[in-house]
């Protein structure tokens, strides 16, 4: 039975041109010859039985074989990068290892400040702070990928432990000048008759809001734009856009300066919670805990 014998080299060689989309930029991220990586995936493509790029004027493109290779190379990479960083933890002495993901909203505002904190308390754990959406942050819980997520508490799994921590009201925000500037409360009618900056799709934020103003208005929410982020929204808006977005009020407080944000007619609740899995929780998951409710103690005083 035959074996391919293929070795590390080559498929460094090929991941690093697929990634950078040259054989010249490979080889300098290698620190080698244009030839050297070409004779290296030359010799790959014999041992595997077809090609992987195609050139294309003075350069290389990679051929659909080569995309479906690259997706598990991909995979296993990341696999022996996190037990490479886990050994360079280990020789630094950091003895204990916090993995945390948590979506945009909660990563800078509460996440970060409060591993700031944790880790002068416990400088000799180490921290790996992943920022992803709801989904992905569940998936990753679930394959214990990581020890806790911070996200929107919005599906049900036997695997998985919420704890919410937090439920606030979500606020518009809007240029100064804005016509909704003038208003007490931004009504979901207002919401159908002004240009919004949503989430995507796939935001749980973005179905809550189009689900209450369905129920509210006669017709839907205007959406002209989205951004991935609450805080990217803000962003256009404060660049001169002149549209309205709706985001939770930790981040209407970073825009308080340049920005108006107004107070919903309507209940929309955004809910800080921490995912788990239903196994036991680690030693500095628990502790962390704490620290982020301190911080979330914190901002709720200062408003």
């Amino acid at each position: 039975m035959y074996r391919m014998r293929l070795n590390d080299r080559q498929i460094e060689a090929f991941r690093t041109v697929v990634a950078l989309g040259s054989i010249t930029a490979a080889a300098e991220a290698m620190f080698v010859t244009q030839p050297a990586i070409s004779h290296l995936i030359t010799d790959l493509e014999a041992e595997l039985g077809f090609a992987l790029f195609e050139r294309v004027g003075r350069g290389v493109r990679p051929t659909h074989e080569a995309h479906l290779l690259y997706e598990e190379v991909e995979r296993s990479y990341l696999g022996f990068s996190a037990i490479r960083e886990r050994a360079e933890l280990i020789r630094n002495g950091r003895v204990g290892l916090l993995r945390i993901t948590a979506m945009p909203a909660f990563a800078e505002t509460f996440v970060a400040p409060a591993l700031g904190t944790f880790l002068r308390d416990f400088p000799e754990i180490g921290i790996e702070l992943d920022v992803l959406n709801t989904t992905a942050i569940i998936d990753g819980v679930r394959r214990r990928r990581f020890d806790l997520g911070i996200a929107v508490p919005v599906f049900v799994d036997p695997a998985l432990k919420w704890t919410v921590l937090r439920s606030a009201a979500m606020v518009a925000v809007m240029p100064r000048n804005h016509p909704l500037a003038a208003v007490e409360y931004v009504a979901a009618e207002h919401l159908a008759q002004h240009d919004i900056i949503a989430l995507p799709m796939d935001s749980p934020y973005r179905m809550q809001l189009q689900a209450a103003v369905s129920r509210l208005a006669l017709a839907p929410i205007r959406v002209t734009s989205t951004a991935r982020t609450q805080a990217g929204a803000c962003e256009i808006i404060q660049s001169g856009c002149g549209a309205v977005t709706i985001v939770d009020p930790c981040i209407a407080n970073r825009y308080r300066n340049t920005l108006m944000s107004k107070p919903l007619e309507f209940e929309l609740k955004s809910d800080l919670a921490i995912c788990t899995s239903q196994a036991e929780s680690t030693a500095p998951a628990v502790r962390f805990r704490h620290y982020l409710e301190e911080k979330i103690r914190e901002f709720a005083e200062a408003r």
